[in-house]
């Protein structure tokens, strides 16, 4: 019998702010369908198959925005969405045109008899003159529903029942598939609290807006891995790097209820810098990649992989 194979999965859950820098307001809707699909999928499954083990990493900034829609704050794809067709004005129509097909094609919208319809209608006329309100309508909630996965499918039954009739939604079906969306994000960050307390899984983080953590410390360091290649001026940062990861353990601690054992640095970017600031807040074991593994140890080959390395200094 060959021997067992020792296999780690770590999944890295990541998304920028999507905050508009002068109104504050959530302009992109990523985290929230995301956290419909896959987000969600992902622990669902692994807490009906408890024998599956796995490490998560949550980036600060995706947490923060969950929180987000929890508090109320809704981004402009959803408040589009609330929008009565009817009282949709053109540049509204142009939007929706535009931005509604952001979906995958050949798997969410081709097989969407309605769907696809619409995709051929928008690309012979992309401006929406001959679009109705109800084109309108079912665009918007056809966008929303091929972003569900198949754990609020599983939970939610009536999502199929909408899958079923494909087309002449109602305002109150939208409303529905919104508030549906609200109540998988409600579950996410609880269902992985209740993962990691059974000791399933194991919840890391990255420093908190995702910084190329070296490069913050001080942009001249990229000269030890990259020597001769272009750069911007020299800026460093080495307070901010800090801060960074500081604001990371305290967000994950507060989140999570304990500070993180562990962490995917932003890239898998490391440094002897680097490294310092996240052991100092208290981390104890980080992942990268083999890129980084095999430009720190000069000429290794591929039978260095598949090993833990402790890093002294």
């Amino acid at each position: 019998m060959a021997p067992p194979i020792h296999l780690a999965f770590l999944w890295h859950m990541h998304q920028p702010s999507y905050r508009e820098p002068e109104s504050g307001a959530i302009a992109l809707p990523w985290v929230r369908l995301h956290a419909t699909r896959s987000y969600y999928d992902m622990a669902w499954l692994l807490d009906r198959h408890p024998d599956i083990q796995a490490t998560f990493n949550f980036v600060p900034v995706l947490v923060e925005q969950l929180e987000s829609y929890l508090a109320g704050e809704r981004d402009r794809y959803f408040t589009l969405t609330q929008r009565p067709a009817e009282a949709l004005d053109a540049a509204e129509r142009r939007f929706l045109l535009k931005h509604f097909f952001s979906v995958a094609q050949e798997t969410e919208i081709r097989p969407r008899t309605r769907y696809w319809s619409l995709l051929q209608r928008r690309n012979e006329d992309p401006e929406g003159a001959r679009f109705s309100a109800q084109d309108l309508r079912d665009l918007q909630t056809l966008f929303n529903l091929a972003w569900f996965g198949f754990a609020a499918r599983d939970d939610f039954p009536e999502l199929a029942a909408l899958e079923q009739r494909g087309r002449d939604f109602t305002e109150a079906d939208k409303a529905r598939i919104l508030a549906i969306q609200i109540q998988v994000i409600e579950r996410v960050l609880p269902l992985y609290r209740r993962l990691a307390a059974r000791a399933q899984i194991e919840i890391t983080t990255t420093p908190y807006y995702h910084p190329i953590l070296p490069l913050l410390v001080d942009s001249e360091h990229a000269e030890r891995c990259q020597p001769g290649r272009p750069r911007p001026r020299r800026f460093a940062w080495p307070e901010d790097a800090r801060a960074q990861v500081e604001l990371a353990v305290e967000a994950h601690e507060r989140v999570f209820g304990e500070p993180p054992a562990g962490a995917w640095p932003a890239e898998g970017s490391v440094s002897p810098e680097a490294i310092g600031l996240l052991a100092e807040a208290g981390v104890r074991w980080l992942a990268s990649d083999e890129a980084q593994l095999f430009g720190s140890l000069h000429g290794a080959g591929r039978s260095a992989l598949y090993a833990p390395y402790r890093v002294h200094g």
